[in-house]
């Protein structure tokens, strides 16, 4: 009988694994495009009146949806932790899908003026609250849904799920970059947004499949009555919890600085054809689609924790080299040094965090903690790109002060992991810590 319960359960985290890697792909397929088009054409379709600082603002709409979020993470923890996982991954992504179509559509700054940024960024702020919950829900339903032998490994194919949904934006982006500029900047950059419809329908289909945890229904069967508010209980319980999550998330800061402000500063700085490192960052994604779950298999049989320092430390010495790789002009070196610091150290490091950020919670919580603590950082990292390039201001010579900024970031997720309470998120007594907390 335990046998067959034990089947069961891996065939479910199985199943939730390849839903939530699927839903993730589509979400994130959103999102990404939007980092593609920041760096490379709003500036000049509807910031074009910010003259020499149009890059610099194109990258700061890029980083206001981080503040989105923030609240978002507050509205869909709440309900994600005290109604349903499902329900509210099913509602961000058709949110982040209308957004997206919605931008896809918008008339430029030389059209209507004012109106078009400002749009462009209300519909980031909706595309950033939807985002909010995402990887939170996601990350929540595979880990209570698997057993523990494979909670880091089911959970590392949703941060794979992310990286397809960046390689998916870019094989569609890329092509029209090659466009001429007339063309790129009138309609083709369009393209990828509105491409996005088909998504929708795909992504709803998907996650309409999906079933809640039964660790999650079980939390939920032993609630009273009169339940306190999860975020109440978060926020009066877990506060360390939350900023040790929120410190060591940090670390996943080393994507934006590798993908967006590594094309904006090896194009816009360096002069860098902008198709080439589009390919680039294509070809280095897929090499990490393996090495991301690579990461989790190593976690759940030596720890999350040692698999996370590896690769918040060596990131820092393996970026530099990525950005000095710029300045060679050489796209042997570029791939090589890319390849280094995204799938071999980065990438290896990231397949620990899913996992790992979840056992420093309860399941009470689960969902709202994971995604206010991953949201405090992203009020912070969503602004590295714009931070690094106007330290840079322009001048190739001046990576080393980007670096320092790598360094910021991958330092304080150290601290952070020095504090956390687990490396096996295993399956704790949960459920009996949830009805502690709630009876509070």
């Amino acid at each position: 009988m335990r046998s067959s319960s034990s089947h069961q359960q891996g065939q479910q985290g199985r199943r939730a694994a390849l839903a939530a890697y699927f839903g993730s792909v589509l979400e994130y397929y959103d999102y990404f495009i939007y980092a593609s088009a920041s760096a490379l054409v709003f500036g000049t379709v509807f910031f074009s009146a910010a003259g020499d600082l149009a890059l610099l603002v194109s990258l700061a709409s890029f980083g206001v949806a981080y503040v989105a979020r923030f609240f978002g993470a507050l509205l869909w923890g709440h309900f994600g932790d005290k109604f349903s996982r499902k329900r509210v991954l099913v509602l961000t992504l058709v949110m982040m899908g209308s957004a997206t179509l919605i931008i896809g559509a918008l008339p430029s700054y030389e059209q209507i003026g004012v109106a078009a940024p400002i749009l462009l960024v209300v519909m980031r702020l909706v595309q950033g609250v939807s985002a909010a919950g995402e990887t939170a829900g996601a990350v929540s339903l595979v880990v209570e849904s698997s057993d523990s032998s494979r909670k880091a490994f089911n959970a590392s194919w949703i941060q794979s799920g992310n990286l397809t949904g960046f390689i998916l934006a870019n094989l569609v982006f890329v092509p029209v970059a090659m466009l001429p500029d007339d063309q790129l900047m009138s309609w083709g950059w369009r393209i990828p947004f509105l491409f996005s419809g088909l998504l929708i329908v795909l992504g709803y289909v998907i996650r309409r499949g999906l079933d809640e945890p039964e660790e999650f229904l079980e939390a939920k069967a032993h609630q009273p009555a009169k339940q306190v508010s999860p975020l109440w209980v978060l926020f009066r319980d877990h506060k360390g919890a939350l900023l040790t999550v929120a410190a060591m998330a940090l670390f996943q800061g080393t994507h934006t600085m590798v993908t967006v402000f590594g094309l904006a500063y090896a194009t816009k700085v360096v002069g860098l054809p902008s198709s080439s490192i589009l390919w680039m960052l294509v070809a280095v994604t897929a090499v990490s689609l393996l090495t991301v779950p690579l990461g989790g298999w190593l976690s759940d049989r030596v720890g999350c924790k040692p698999v996370f320092i590896y690769g918040a430390v060596f990131s820092i010495p393996a970026f530099a080299v990525y950005l000095w790789s710029f300045n060679t002009h050489n796209m042997v070196v570029i791939y090589v040094a890319a390849i280094a610091v995204y799938a071999l150290v980065y990438s290896v490091g990231n397949g620990s965090t899913m996992a790992f950020f979840a056992g420093q919670f309860d399941v009470g919580v689960r969902y709202g903690g994971l995604a206010v603590g991953m949201q405090i950082a992203g009020l912070l990292f969503g602004f590295i790109p714009s931070i690094a390039i106007g330290l840079i201001d322009g001048t190739p010579g001046n990576w080393v002060y980007a670096v320092s900024v790598q360094a910021t970031l991958c330092v304080i997720a150290l601290i952070g992991c020095a504090f956390a309470r687990t490396t096996k998120p295993g399956r704790v007594p949960e459920v009996e810590a949830a009805k502690v907390s709630a009876a509070r």
